[in-house]
C-alpha cells in the first residue's frame, strides 16, 4: 500500500521540483494533492486522509507553521517542514509546534529519501499496532457473531462479548439481522486489483459501522458479504428502522466506498436464539435481488412481490429444441425471449433454475442423439451448475441461457464447432481488438452474453490470471512495442492503449517492465536490448 502524501508550496517550481526528485513509489508513498496556500492545504487536509504532508514555512497568507497549528488541531499527521538557511532558527521554533523533521531549501535527494525510508517504517510499525488493537478484538467477534446469527452462539458468550445485547432486559429486547452484499465487478479499467478491492472491503465496511453506532455490530461473512445485527429496544428497532438503515447503508456505501451493494433485511426477533431465523430471512431477501436487478434494498415490501413458486409447465421446453434444427439466430432468440417474458411473470427465481438446468440437460443429450460434441459446447457440469446459480438477475440468466441455445443451434446446422477454450479465447480477441478503450470484465461479459462473475472464474481458470491482469498485460505489450517501432511521445502511446492518465501509465509501465518508458525506449534503441 502506497501512503497518500501533500505537498504544500506556494512556488509551482518549487513543487514539481520536489515531485520528480526521487521515485515515491520506491520508498512506499505516492503525491496525492498538492497545494499552493497554507488556506488550500488545511482544506485539502479536512476533506481527505494523507499519511504526510510536506509545506514550505514562507507562504503568503498562512504559512507553515500556521498550518501546523491549525492541523494539529484535528489530526496528528506527520509534518516535514521546507525550509532556507536564513529559516533554521524558525524551524527549531517549528520543532515544539509536533513538526516531524525538516529540510533545507534546495531539498537533496539523500535527504528526502532517508526521511521518507525512516517515516515509513513508523507509519507502517503504527499501523501495525492500530491493526491488532482495532481489528484484533472485532476479527475474534466476527467469529462469534457468525456463531450467534447460525444459532450456536451461547447465551454466556453474548453477555460476555456484545454488551449493547447485554444490557436489555429479555421483554425488551428486539434483534434484526441484514445481510450486504458486494459488487466489485464494476470497475472500470485494469486499477481494480485484488489489494484494491480488499481496501474496498474494509471502506464498506467503515462505512456500515458508522452507521450502525450504539444500534449493533458488523461482521464479515465471506470475501462478497457482510452481516449485520441489530439490536435495541421493542419500541425503536422496528421493521421501518431497519429498512431505513438498510436504505441509508445502500446510499453511503455507493457514495463514500464507491462499491454498489444490495442489503437485505431480517425480520424482528425478540430472543437471542431466534437471530438465525432472522439472518435466514435476511439471506433470502437478499436472493430476491435476482428477480430485481442490480443494487438495492430487499425488504418485506419486495418480498411480497415476488413471483410465486409454480411449476414449469408453462416453458414448454419441447418447441425450443425443435426450433434449433431449422431456426435462425434472430429467430430462435426472439421465440426464448417470448417464453422467457411469460415465465418470468408467473414463477420464483428457484424455478426458472431449475427450468433452465432441465434445458441443459435436454440440450446436451440433443447433441450427443446427433453424434455431436457437446463437450465442445458446454462447460464442466459443475461449472455450467455454478453459472446458473450465481446468475443475479433475471436477464443475466437469460442471455446465458440464449448463448447455449445459439451455440447448440449453430452445431446442428454443420457450422464449425467451438472448441472448449472458445470463451476465453473470444474474450482475448475482444480484448486485443478494445485494449484502447475503456473497458473492463463487465464490459466483455456483456458483449458474449454471460455473468461477469463467472466468466471472470472461467478465464482465470484457463489462464492462470485475473482478467485484469491480462489486460494489463496487452496494453503493456502494445505500449512496448510502440516504444521500439514509432517514435510517438510517450503521452500519444498511453492513449493509444487505453490511458488518459499519462501519471498512472508511467507507473503501470514501470512496474510492469521494469524501466520507465524513456528508459525502455533508449535502451531498445541502444545496443543493450534486453527482452523480458
Amino acid at each position: 500500500m502506497l501512503h497518500p502524501v501533500l505537498l504544500v508550496d506556494d512556488e509551482p517550481s518549487a513543487i514539481k521540483s520536489v515531485k520528480y526528485l526521487l521515485d515515491w513509489e520506491q520508498y512506499g508513498f505516492r503525491i496525492a494533492g498538492e497545494a499552493a496556500s497554507g488556506r488550500q492545504a488545511l482544506e485539502a487536509l479536512k476533506s481527505q486522509t494523507y499519511a504526510l504532508v510536506l509545506t514550505d514555512i514562507r507562504m503568503p497568507g498562512m504559512d507553515g507553521l500556521e498550518l501546523v497549528a491549525h492541523v494539529r488541531q484535528f489530526s496528528q499527521v506527520p509534518v516535514i517542514i521546507m525550509s532556507g538557511y536564513s529559516d533554521f532558527g524558525y524551524v527549531k521554533q517549528s520543532l515544539g509546534h509536533g513538526v516531524k523533521d525538516y529540510l533545507l531549501k534546495p531539498v537533496e535527494e539523500d535527504d528526502l529519501a532517508r526521511l521518507l525510508h525512516k517515516l515509513k517504517l513508523e507509519i507502517e510499525h503504527q499501523a501495525l499496532v492500530d491493526k491488532q488493537l482495532y481489528f484484533g478484538v472485532p476479527a475474534l467477534r466476527d467469529q462469534m457473531l457468525k456463531r450467534w446469527v447460525q444459532g450456536a452462539g451461547s447465551g454466556e458468550e453474548i453477555v460476555e462479548h456484545f454488551p449493547l445485547a447485554a444490557r436489555l432486559r429479555p421483554e425488551g429486547r428486539a434483534l434484526c439481522a441484514l445481510t450486504v452484499e458486494m459488487d466489485f465487478m464494476d470497475a472500470r479499467n485494469d486499477r481494480m486489483l485484488e489489494s484494491d478491492i480488499q481496501i474496498k472491503r474494509f471502506a464498506v465496511r467503515n462505512v456500515i459501522e458508522d452507521l450502525i453506532a450504539g444500534e449493533g455490530y458488523a461482521f464479515e461473512e465471506d470475501d462478497e458479504h457482510l452481516g449485520v445485527l441489530l439490536v435495541g429496544p421493542r419500541e425503536r428497532l422496528t421493521e421501518r428502522h431497519a429498512a431505513a438503515l438498510a436504505a441509508a447503508m445502500h446510499e453511503n456505501v455507493e457514495r463514500y466506498a464507491k462499491v454498489p451493494v444490495a442489503v437485505g433485511t431480517g425480520s424482528i426477533v425478540h430472543r437471542f436464539a431466534e437471530a438465525e431465523q432472522s439472518f435466514r430471512r435476511a439471506r433470502n431477501r437478499l436472493e430476491m435481488r435476482f428477480l430485481f436487478g442490480s443494487s438495492g434494498v430487499l425488504t418485506e415490501a419486495q418480498e411480497s412481490r415476488a413471483p410465486a413458486s409454480g411449476d414449469s409447465d408453462g416453458w414448454q421446453i419441447a418447441p425450443i429444441l425443435e426450433s434449433l434444427n431449422w431456426s435462425h439466430a434472430e429467430e430462435l432468440s426472439r421465440l426464448l425471449r417470448d417464453k422467457w417474458s411469460r415465465m418470468n411473470d408467473r414463477y420464483s427465481e428457484e424455478t426458472m433454475k431449475a427450468v433452465v438446468l432441465e434445458m441443459f440437460v435436454e440440450l446436451y443429450r440433443l447433441l450427443k442423439e446427433r453424434g455431436l460434441d457437446g463437450d465442445g459446447l458446454f462447460a464442466s457440469p459443475l461449472r455450467d451448475y455454478r453459472a446458473i446459480m450465481d446468475a443475479k438477475t433475471m436477464e443475466g440468466l437469460l442471455q446465458f441461457v440464449e448463448r447455449r441455445c445459439l451455440d447448440v443451434a449453430e452445431a446442428l446446422n454443420v457450422r464449425p464447432q467451438p472448441q472448449p477454450a472458445q470463451t476465453v479465447e473470444q474474450v482475448k480477441q475482444l480484448v486485443k481488438q478494445q485494449y484502447a478503450q475503456s473497458i473492463c470484465l463487465k464490459d466483455i461479459a456483456e458483449q458474449i452474453y454471460m455473468n461477469p462473475g463467472y466468466l471472470g472464474r472461467l478465464f482465470k481458470a484457463h489462464e492462470g490470471m485475473p482478467f485484469n491482469e491480462y489486460l494489463l498485460q496487452v496494453r503493456m505489450e502494445k505500449a512496448k512495442a510502440l516504444l521500439r517501432e514509432t517514435d510517438m511521445k510517450v503521452y500519444a502511446i498511453a492513449s493509444e492503449v487505453g490511458y488518459g492518465d499519462i501519471d498512472w501509465f508511467y507507473k503501470r509501465f514501470k512496474q510492469y517492465a521494469g524501466v520507465s518508458a524513456s528508459e525502455y525506449r533508449t535502451w531498445r534503441l541502444g545496443s543493450g536490448e534486453r527482452d523480458e
